[in-house]
């Protein structure tokens, strides 16, 4: 059962929803931005990027009710494969969105209040840098570069406690996608 959950889990993180609206919009996203709720809002509007950040969210929360049924082992292997479905979808050649909002939605149903703190610190810290320091790391967004912090305080909140592995993990592959961008290397 728990191998056809953390399945499910990557599946759900592969229906990449700014692909599909983009898509439906007769634009595929990822030729112009990321494909994520934020290279949404940056290319179809405001209204097209709440939209589909508010449903990645959905998705995140989604797979951590789902791994409330799975082995106490596997419930952190299900946030892996969320976000791993997000930024390498099956269903999209492997080439997805940035995973922040899938990430905060699962770790939003896990601690709801570190999480909505984090999001808030994220989005103050996020704002700064793009205030004062875009510029000098042009590579990464103010968001990402806030979700940095934000993820953080949360993991320091359950340093010791059981969601941290839950926490930590789901964050890995932001992490790796984050260094591969740092790098040049994304989509080569």
């Amino acid at each position: 059962m728990d191998g056809l959950l953390l399945a499910l889990a990557y599946l759900i993180g592969s229906l990449n929803l700014a692909i599909v609206v983009g898509r439906l919009r007769h634009l595929d996203i990822r030729r112009r931005d990321i494909a994520g709720a934020s290279g949404v809002f940056r290319q179809l509007g405001p209204a097209w990027g709440i939209g589909v950040g508010l449903a990645d969210i959905g998705r995140g929360v989604l797979v951590a009710l789902l791994a409330q049924t799975a082995s106490p082992e596997m419930r952190p292997w299900m946030g892996v494969a969320l976000t791993t479905g997000h930024i390498w979808p099956l269903f999209f050649g492997f080439r997805g969105g940035g995973g922040l909002a899938p990430a905060f939605g699962y770790v939003l149903y896990l601690l709801p209040g570190p999480a909505l703190v984090g999001l808030v610190l994220a989005l103050a810290i996020g704002a700064l840098h793009k205030l004062t320091h875009e510029r000098l790391w042009p590579q990464v967004g103010w968001l990402p570069f806030g979700a940095i912090f934000g993820f953080a305080y949360v993991l320091a909140l359950t340093w010791g406690e059981p969601g941290f592995a839950q926490v930590l993990l789901v964050i890995v592959p932001l992490v790796i996608r984050v260094l591969l961008v740092l790098s040049g290397r994304w989509w080569e």
